[in-house]
């Protein structure tokens, strides 16, 4: 029995050993919190391709939540495409100059970051990306497009690339807005940022 008490207690202290600090986890996982902030929506005009921009009052002068609006947007065009936890089961583990990686595989390996970016060393010495941050904050894009034009069905992008301007009208087959002249065109792209913490 005596043995048995000491072993408690060693067990004890080196559970208290592994712990952090502050009793707080170093697994950086998705906070369940996604910024949709980068979405623009762009209609045709006799005088060309115009973004329309959503504003913070309706059309009585009342104030509406904008982020609520573009959200709903989001889930109303893009529908199957946008998934809210696409990264629910990826974590990521800073250990000194290891790095615990894990999102359809496990990576115990060396890391670094290259203009924000952070990528892991495989055995074979090429990198994988991550994320993008720091070892605080940590996010990963996934890219959404949508446009339809008047003589077409609409079509839906999605992609782990961010998707801009010129990527949206040259996937919608136009090389410039002023090309954008029929008032039932629209493009509408959104770059959706899973927040990691």
């Amino acid at each position: 029995m005596k043995n048995f008490k000491y072993l408690i207690f060693v067990f004890s202290l080196f559970l208290l050993s592994c712990g952090s600090d502050d009793g707080k986890s170093s697994v950086m996982r998705w906070t369940g919190e996604n910024n949709i902030s980068d979405f623009k929506r762009y209609v045709g005009t006799p005088d060309g391709g115009r973004e329309f921009v959503i504003e913070g009052v309706d059309g009585n002068g009342n104030p509406i939540n904008v982020d609520s609006v573009k959200n709903a947007e989001v889930r109303r065009r893009f529908n199957d495409s946008y998934k809210d936890g696409l990264f629910t089961y990826m974590t990521v583990e800073f250990n000194n100059d290891i790095i615990t990686y894990v999102d359809s595989m496990k990576i115990v390996s060396t890391y670094q970051f290259k203009n924000d970016s952070l990528f892991v060393l495989r055995s074979d010495k090429k990198l994988i990306y991550v994320a993008t941050g720091n070892t605080d904050s940590l996010y990963r894009v996934e890219g959404l497009l949508y446009y339809q034009l008047s003589d077409k069905e609409p079509q839906i992008i999605s992609s782990d690339k961010s998707v801009d301007l010129e990527t949206a009208l040259k996937s919608a087959g136009y090389s410039s807005l002023q090309e954008m002249k029929n008032p039932l065109d629209t493009i509408i792209w959104c770059n959706v940022k899973y927040i990691f913490k």
